[in-house]
């Protein structure tokens, strides 16, 4: 594919081999397979033609290509190839898998704008906060664990900094407390530090980059400096 290119996913085709799937903007979706390239787009019931986000769910030993779209909401590929809406919100921009206690898998999309869905147990909800809290402006999403095993919860929002549910509890870091530089937050990761534990990287938008080291009692963001930089 040409042009510009948004999401890229190593997945499966219909017979369960091996397939590259390229998302991207204004050319719709494309797959390399088998040694050649397939497009796809409205023909085959893609709501819109540019791709944000792509992520392979699997239920049940079935897979199905999710495929957030910029202004056609979430989209899924069925057995025939053809694409059908699961949430005709505006857009999807960021897909994140994260494994539950007991086994089963969450998946969150951050539509960036008109909230935060989960799948989980073959359906999908929309996340709910308090007030102060904007969900709407979700961007993209990770998880971790806390000292006590619970999963906690991390949201890059635009416009609002990183939001964190932790035990049901919502707070905010952004730059009225003093921890990010810009509140338009891009992307969220996480990584295993050796002697350090987990370390939350936060990617902004004219901010630089940021980090929190998630082993503190109460972890706080440092941004990126010469003088910051570990």
């Amino acid at each position: 594919p040409g042009g510009s290119v948004f999401s890229v996913l190593a997945g499966h085709d219909d017979d369960g081999g091996d397939a590259l799937w390229v998302g991207t903007r204004g050319a719709g979706l494309a797959r390399f397979a088998k040694g050649a390239w397939t497009s796809m787009g409205r023909d085959d019931g893609l709501p819109d033609d540019t791709i944000f986000a792509l992520h392979e769910l699997v239920e049940n030993g079935r897979r199905t290509l999710l495929v957030g779209t910029q202004g056609g909401g979430l989209a899924a590929r069925d057995e025939g190839g053809r694409f059908r809406v699961v949430l005709p919100r505006a857009g999807v921009r960021h897909f994140h898998a994260s494994r539950r206690e007991d086994g089963t898998t969450e998946l969150w999309a951050a539509t960036g704008g008109d909230g935060l869905f989960v799948h989980t147990g073959g359906a999908w909800r929309r996340e709910s906060a308090p007030p102060g809290v904007p969900l709407d402006a979700s961007f993209c999403t990770t998880t971790t664990r806390g000292d006590d095993g619970e999963p906690v919860l991390w949201v890059g929002t635009q416009g609002a900094g990183v939001a964190r549910r932790r035990n049901g509890e919502w707070r905010l870091f952004s730059s009225a407390t003093g921890d990010l530089a810009s509140d338009s937050v891009l992307t969220l990761h996480v990584e295993r530090a050796p002697g350090l534990g987990d370390v939350l990287w936060a990617g902004t938008e004219g901010g630089g980059l940021s980090y929190a080291m998630l082993s503190a009692p109460e972890p706080r963001f440092t941004t990126l400096t010469a003088s910051t930089t570990p």
